[in-house]
């Protein structure tokens, strides 16, 4: 068990009843491990194969955990708004804000947020000209992925500044994408001259999905305060109950209500299944609903 997580106000490990899909996948597990008990004969059946399972809705707009774009506004204003009158302070601020943007204007997951490097960042030239991509090593499906990362790159520049770096990233930058910026003091990769220790701190990235976590549900919390102070109880509702993968989800929800196409969003989250990105269109029935409004009705009178 991690030190963060522990000394974390952020972490509430069995406070109130688990959610749905946690609920889901302990009774995924508690079954696997019947079956193996089955399997080396410590038992004759297994008494969960019959436990039913509540069916999940994935059809068109099922997907509900995403935020609009007014809280996703609140979460940046809430990280922008934090005091920093030390250098450390301000390097928390930029590397929050940079993490958040990363998140939910790629839709990368955590774990793989987690394992970019400045390397990973490639321009492209293309039939309309040039284009960033950022490659994700060894994804979900195994192989390496490239993700269109245009939106991204004015936060990223941002961010880059803000840590004395060039704009553009470069292979040979040491920074971490995401630095730890923690207390401790860990072995330095420099040879030659010692680092400075806000080198060393820029240099150390963060190491686990816990970390981006803890980081996201903080800002997430201090913009729900906010919002609750100025009655905005609803959005502050919204973003309480939020984690850091609606940040994906998000993303793909916003690109389907700006037009772009189901195929193109399908590509860039790498879904398999095309339905899986269909679940973001929560417009579709809305949009049905009102194109049959009137159009016929019943009991006329004669």
């Amino acid at each position: 068990m991690g030190r963060a997580r522990r000394t974390s106000p952020n972490w509430r490990p069995l406070q109130g009843p688990l959610s749905e899909a946690s609920r889901r996948q302990s009774a995924i597990i508690v079954g696997i491990l019947f079956d193996w008990l089955v399997r080396v004969g410590a038992l004759r059946i297994n008494p969960f194969a019959t436990v039913p399972r509540a069916r999940v809705a994935t059809g068109l707009g099922s997907q509900r955990r995403f935020l609009e774009l007014e809280q996703i506004d609140a979460v940046f204003e809430a990280i922008e708004r934090r005091a920093a009158f030390t250098e450390s302070a301000r390097l928390h601020k930029a590397r929050d804000r940079w993490l958040v943007a990363l998140l939910f204007l790629t839709g990368l997951r955590a774990s793989e947020v987690i394992a970019l490097t400045w390397a990973d960042f490639e321009c492209l030239v293309g039939r309309s000209g040039p284009f960033w991509t950022v490659r994700i090593r060894q994804a979900k499906g195994g192989d390496d992925q490239l993700v269109p990362c245009d939106n991204v790159m004015e936060e990223l520049a941002r961010f880059r500044r803000l840590v004395g770096l060039p704009p553009t990233p470069s292979s040979s930058d040491s920074m971490a994408v995401i630095p730890a910026l923690g207390g401790g003091r860990q072995p330095s990769r420099h040879q030659g001259p010692k680092p400075t220790e806000r080198q060393e701190k820029l240099d150390r990235r963060l190491g686990t999905r816990q970390a981006i976590y803890i980081i996201v549900r903080t800002a997430f919390d201090e913009a729900a305060h906010r919002l609750t102070s100025e009655g905005r109880t609803e959005d502050a509702a919204r973003l309480r109950t939020a984690s850091t993968h609606w940040l994906r989800h998000s993303h793909a929800t916003h690109l389907l209500r700006a037009g772009v196409p189901v195929t193109d969003v399908q590509r860039a989250l790498r879904h398999r299944d095309i339905n899986t990105t269909r679940r973001y269109t929560h417009e579709a029935l809305e949009d049905v609903a009102h194109a049959l409004a009137g159009k016929i009705s019943g009991g006329r009178e004669s």
